[in-house]
């Protein structure tokens, strides 16, 4: 008879009622039908019930089958659950990778969106300057265009040379019996400044009369038979004058009109200093030529200028005087 304590992984003694006798462990067991045995050399053979006559546990080798099983269950347990850390730690690993390419992506996104917002920034400020530099290059271009066609103040300063031809310095020195200030005829190189203010008068078709004052001082000092000259001309002068050519860069301005000049001449020599050796005054006759290019300001239209004037007197002192000034001026609408 079969104990019911005998189950799957009991290594028993199988008695046959043909008196043959199987040792092997139960590896499946159906009630009242058959059992299956493992034999030693891993066979597996099947008895039915009706063949046996007794079943005997040998305790020890169940035992010890039962030690080597539940190790081998213990193992492969920790077998599983290495396996399922290594998946939890591979699948957090992956995770990991995906949440930071997922961040990679999301800044190389941003970036990009950045970039973009940044290139086309400063395409629209490009292109604002550029409207902006038009623009303004347009009214400056409008505003200085309009000098043609519009009354106007020019106001300007400047520095330059005069050359003077003199013929006769006599009738200039009050104190003649005490030095010779210069020889009787000479010619003279002066420095000078310039104060000008022109009003500017549109007559049409794009010409203008110009009505100008000038105050321009010519000095300088010249050795002369071991003397310091110190030479001093005011010269006040009013013009007329008429652009006979002039586009929205340049004026080009002839005239003539009245001048007049106040001369001092004075001397340094030992301990007589500032002495007055002449002093005279006299008109002459300008004939000038005002050249004005025009300067890229902000506000102001303004012009760089260059004024040769040539004064003719015929009195006994100064027989001619060309002053030529440079500088710079503004025009202020009238």
């Amino acid at each position: 008879m079969v104990a019911k304590s005998q189950e799957v992984n009991h290594s028993v003694l199988v008695l046959l009622k043909s008196g043959y006798t199987m040792k092997g462990v139960i590896v499946e067991k159906v009630p009242n039908a058959f059992i299956k045995l493992k034999l030693k050399n891993e066979e597996i053979v099947e008895f039915k019930f009706s063949e046996i006559n007794k079943i005997e546990i040998d305790k020890a080798e169940t035992e010890k089958l039962n030690k080597i099983i539940a190790a081998e269950e213990e193992r492969k347990k920790q077998m599983e659950a290495d396996q399922k850390e290594q998946q939890r730690l591979e699948a957090e690993r992956l995770k990991e990778e995906q949440e930071s390419n997922k961040a990679k992506l999301i800044q190389e996104e941003r970036e990009k969106k950045e970039a973009l917002a940044k290139q086309e920034a400063d395409q629209k400020n490009k292109l604002l300057r550029e409207a902006k530099q038009k623009l303004n290059a347009e009214n400056r271009a409008a505003e200085i265009n309009a000098i043609t066609a519009n009354d106007y103040f020019f106001m300007s300063v400047g520095l330059g040379q005069t050359f003077i031809q003199a013929e006769n310095f006599d009738h200039l020195v009050e104190s003649y019996k005490y030095i010779d200030p210069i020889t009787p005829s000479s010619n003279i190189t002066l420095s000078n400044y310039g104060f000008f203010v022109d009003y500017q008068k549109h007559n049409g078709a794009k010409k203008n009369m110009v009505l100008s004052f000038a105050y321009t001082n010519t000095s300088s000092v010249i050795a002369s038979n071991g003397l310091d000259l110190n030479f001093n001309f005011n010269t006040y002068a009013i013009n007329i004058g008429n652009c006979v050519y002039q586009n929205k860069f340049i004026q080009s301005i002839i005239g003539t009109g009245y001048a007049f000049t106040e001369s001092v001449v004075f001397t340094s020599v030992g301990d007589r200093t500032n002495v007055l050796c002449g002093k005279t005054s006299f008109s002459s006759v300008p004939i000038y030529l005002n050249l004005r290019a025009a300067l890229l300001l902000k506000k102001i239209p303004a012009f760089m200028f260059v004024k040769p004037t040539l004064n003719l007197n015929f009195l006994d002192a100064v027989s001619t005087n060309i002053n030529i000034t440079s500088g710079i001026g503004v025009f202020l609408r009238k």
